[in-house]
């Protein structure tokens, strides 16, 4: 049978990161985690990271990062996610007020598109992490689906928080079901 690898989201341990991020990251390989998806560096250069994770045997497979850094420093946002050697940027929360409904909406699909044109082109994945308040519907229709529909699946796809799903009193299972083209599983 095969092994399978597992991954944690270091938004589960994030104060323990801040205070101490080389103990941190020996404690998550100590568990047995193999794949890590960061959520912030704490002031650490992607060299330093890159190095602590080379040290732990542990691969950083995604980061929860916004869209709006790359908007102010691709190149150096793009080099830092290649340097620590990650598949997927996910962005981690955007603000109601940027969604379908909203003036804002069609210059935030096209900062994402052009965010996701970027980072596809360096060999990174965007992603999109839901919350859940994306269940709420404008015009008859989930936030979370007009971002799926204004964006093409190559450029975004889903990183679906099942439990936010659950919690929005929808069933995640058929959801995922929904846009299993947009899931690099």
């Amino acid at each position: 049978m095969k092994k399978f690898k597992i991954g944690l989201q270091l938004y589960t341990v994030r104060d323990e990161m801040e205070k101490d991020m080389d103990k941190t990251l020996k404690a998550v390989k100590e568990m047995g985690y193999d794949y890590v998806e960061f959520a912030g560096y704490f002031g650490k250069t992607a060299e330093e990271v890159k190095a602590l994770l080379d040290k732990h045997g542990l691969n950083a497979i995604s980061v929860h990062q916004g869209y709006d850094v790359f908007l102010t420093d691709e190149k150096y946002n793009i080099d830092y996610l290649k340097t620590i050697g990650v598949k997927y940027c996910a962005i981690p929360w955007m603000d109601k007020s940027k969604h379908a409904g909203n003036d804002v909406f069609p210059q935030t699909v096209a900062e994402i598109t052009q965010v996701a044109k970027a980072l596809k082109a360096a060999g990174i994945q965007m992603l999109y992490h839901n919350h859940d308040f994306e269940f709420e519907k404008f015009e008859g229709k989930f936030l979370l689906d007009w971002l799926y529909e204004s964006i093409p699946s190559d450029l975004l796809q889903t990183e679906i928080d099942t439990c936010w799903v659950k919690y929005s009193g929808n069933d995640p299972v058929e959801y995922m079901k929904k846009y299993k083209g947009r899931a690099d599983v």
